[in-house]
């Protein structure tokens, strides 16, 4: 995954566009599988600066995670198309 930093802190939809294109990427089947791709994107922003620690991290990790169906649906998507 390439990082730009274009200034400011990512937005959550900033967020979630990295993470649907992880999880493509990396062919992200589970809510398992989805949520660790979301601790390990949320956790790399944190150690690079691009997140501030003293934000809700946890209410942020949360909503991502809230939209594992919108991943599912793409999944299945794929996997239909290709199948």
């Amino acid at each position: 995954m390439t990082d730009i930093y274009m200034g400011g802190e990512p937005t959550e939809s900033g967020l979630f566009r990295e993470i649907k294109e992880a999880a493509e990427l990396e062919k992200v089947r589970t809510f398992d599988e989805y949520r660790s791709l979301v601790d390990d994107i949320i956790e790399d922003k944190l150690d690079k600066g691009f997140l501030d620690k003293n934000e809700n991290i946890e209410q942020m990790k949360h909503n991502l995670e809230s939209r594992w169906k919108e991943i599912e649906a793409e999944s299945d998507r794929i996997v239909t198309t290709f199948s």
